[in-house]
């Protein structure tokens, strides 16, 4: 008989090593196995363009009680360093009845029902895949924690991207070729760079040709549907920061707080009035936003070094006519350059576009083939994962009980992205968080390193914990009303 496994954990990226973590400070002699579709852990960081940064203070990133190897506290931690802080953890700090197996594929898991998701006394057949050989095995695990976070593939194509009739594809490039494409002996030539999508991609490639680019090169942004972000300098100023600044965790209350379902622009317009919103050109349509953060250096940067910041359209096609490139528009507006080499470079959407991201996709942790799939439920999928898996191992039964909440209606394939969308989703952050503390220990919730309030002094923390307090049933009855109750198996 081959050996059971306590924990079968898939992915090892944000999400997943955040429920090792969980698991090794409360059952470290426990026996798991950690599979990723890559040969090193991190996740979706092995793929992300070279440049890209973290959107927030890295002390609140990364693997819980795992210590970073950078001294500024407020460094915005880069791909390589991101990558190297969850290695480490793999290499220093897992105990040796833990394994992480990379270039492994998760295919499915037989034997288990709703039954047995936090039944530690049933096991479960996990069939994997390695990636080298092609083989499909088998192995028996008690605990199956889909842990796979945003479980990034990469950005939209051309391919399938509906406002595009495909005649880009011959002068698109991707994100991650940029850095090349921008170093490449220019000789004097006139260069363009049209970017597409204003999402955190989009304004990171603005960033990194404001600095990079040629002297003759242009830069073009069609930013698609135009989104608002928060102002870092409010949310997550420097550290340390004052006790009388609002908390990170404060500004997610503010965004809901006068959200009753039907009124989002509204609400958005008033937290660009206050401070914790902006846009690209201070764009007042701007209503979409995906919890993107952009600081006012990075705002001024992309505004200064774009020649056109074309918001609220998207690039349908492409062709060379008697020497001048035509970028053509959905809305029946041209781009008509006369450079001498043109780039579209593809900054479409990562997150949305598919329906099982878990930005979008909202189903209860217990899954009807008995394996428990956390997502995003608490806020980003590393808090998350550490949080519920904390939960699990505390009081496994609170799982099945314990009211969690999703969108009320379904995003992604029925509903476009749109105003409403991050107001449902920080509702349902705040809301779950509050249900989840009623059934952990202070202890549980304090040892959480990567909870966004600690980034402000004890006093403001206290004032946070406070006000959450004497707004949860505000909270909860809100989540009641806009947006559904999850249940096992949905």
């Amino acid at each position: 008989m081959s050996r059971i496994i306590d924990f079968l954990v898939v992915g090892a990226g944000y999400s997943g090593l955040n429920a090792l973590a969980a698991i090794k400070r409360l059952r470290p002699n426990a026996s798991v196995l950690c599979v990723d579709r890559h040969l090193r852990p991190g996740g979706g960081w092995n793929d992300f363009y070279d440049f890209v940064r973290l959107h927030q203070p890295h002390p609140m990133f990364g693997v819980s009680g795992h210590k970073w190897n950078l001294k500024d506290p407020n460094e915005l931690a880069p791909r390589d360093k991101v990558l190297e802080h969850f290695q480490s953890f793999v290499d220093e700090n897992i105990p040796a009845t833990f394994e992480f197996r990379g270039k492994t594929n998760y295919v499915s898991t037989s034997g288990g029902d709703l039954s047995t998701a936090v039944d530690s006394s049933a096991t479960k057949t996990v069939t994997l895949q390695s990636l080298d050989t092609k083989d499909q095995y088998q192995v028996e695990a008690r605990h199956v924690l889909v842990s796979r976070g945003i479980n990034y593939e990469g950005h939209g194509t051309v391919q399938t991207d509906k406002k595009a009739d495909g005649s880009t594809s011959k002068v698109e490039i991707s994100v991650n070729d940029l850095p090349s494409v921008c170093a490449e002996k220019s000789e004097g030539k006139k260069r363009a760079f049209v970017i597409i999508g204003g999402g955190k991609t989009g304004t990171d490639s603005a960033v990194y040709l404001h600095d990079n680019k040629g002297e003759k090169d242009e830069v073009y942004l069609v930013t698609g549907q135009p989104k608002v972000f928060f102002v870092r300098e409010t949310v997550a100023g420097s550290y340390p920061n004052s006790w009388t600044l609002p908390s990170i965790t404060d500004n997610l209350w503010y965004i809901i707080k006068d959200y009753e379902g039907d009124n989002a622009p509204e609400v958005i317009k008033n937290l660009r009035k206050s401070g914790i919103l902006h846009s690209l050109g201070d764009d007042e349509t701007a209503v979409t936003f995906n919890w993107g953060v952009l600081g006012q250096d990075e705002k001024s940067k992309v505004e200064s070094v774009c020649s056109e910041i074309i918001q609220n359209d998207y690039v349908q096609g492409y062709a060379l006519q008697k020497g001048e490139h035509i970028v053509q528009l959905s809305s029946g507006n041209k781009l008509q350059l006369d450079h001498d080499e043109v780039f579209l470079v593809n900054c479409r959407s990562a997150l949305h576009m598919k329906e099982e991201s878990p930005f979008l996709r909202d189903v209860h942790p217990i899954r009807p083939d008995g394996t428990l799939d956390f997502g995003m439920l608490l806020g980003f999928p590393g808090n998350t994962s550490y949080m519920l898996t904390t939960l699990l191992l505390r009081d496994p039964a609170a799982m099945e009980k314990i009211p969690l909440y999703g969108f009320r209606s379904g995003y992604g394939k029925h509903r476009r992205i749109d105003a409403d969308f991050v107001m449902s989703l920080t509702l349902r952050t705040l809301a779950n968080n509050l249900s989840v503390f009623d059934y952990l220990r202070l202890s549980d919730i304090r040892s959480n390193t990567l909870d966004l309030i600690l980034w402000s002094p004890y006093v403001r923390q206290a004032i946070t914990v406070l006000s959450l307090l004497a707004n949860k049933s505000t909270i909860l009855s809100k989540a009641e009303r806009i947006n559904k109750r999850l249940r096992a198996g949905e």
